[in-house]
């Protein structure tokens, strides 16, 4: 919202530079009380967040309004996928049993989001790929590893590998024997 309300204000100034007249003057402060409004705004108001705790199998959703946040155990959610205006599908979380405590997962390609999602909030397997990740890798393989590489929490079709092969092979010693 902030650059429209900055290209609204130096087209306003711009048009500003051809007037003289009074009215058109007013016209000129009201656009850019308006983008200052806007851009406002677009600072005041926190933006939706998602907070995924991958350790605590937690899921947070911050909401527009700073008082309200819901929370819930990512194992005690249920998925729905709804339409939403201007959007093909919508990739809803809930709370089983609380159909208030929801929110919007993705808006775009469900299924490749939903599959991250488990994959990553499920601390018996690796990290997703993804250079975000990378910090982290040992250390995650070190906690599996000093858990005896406990079996997936979700199902999935997906494989999941480990980030080396020397990392595979050793999680396999653990599975397979």
């Amino acid at each position: 919202m902030a650059p429209q309300a900055g290209l609204l204000s130096l087209g306003s100034l711009i048009f500003l530079i051809k007037i003289t007249e009074l009215s058109f003057l007013l016209t000129f402060l009201g656009i850019n009380l308006c983008s200052l409004l806007v851009l406002a705004y677009a600072f005041w108001v926190p933006p939706r967040v998602l907070v995924l705790d991958r350790l605590n199998d937690k899921i947070t959703f911050f909401k527009r309004s700073r008082t309200k946040s819901v929370a819930f155990k990512f194992s005690e959610g249920e998925t729905r996928v709804g339409y939403m205006e201007g959007f093909k599908e919508a990739l809803f979380l809930r709370e089983k049993g609380n159909r208030r405590n929801k929110g919007i997962i993705s808006l775009h390609a469900v299924e490749d989001f939903w599959t991250l999602y488990v994959w990553f909030m499920d601390k018996n397997r690796p990290l997703p790929p993804g250079t975000a990740f990378d910090p982290y890798r040992e250390k995650d393989f070190q906690r599996r590893k000093a858990e005896g590489f406990p079996p997936p929490l979700y199902p999935s079709l997906v494989p999941t590998p480990e980030a080396t092969p020397e990392q595979q092979k050793e999680r396999e010693k653990y599975w397979k024997g």
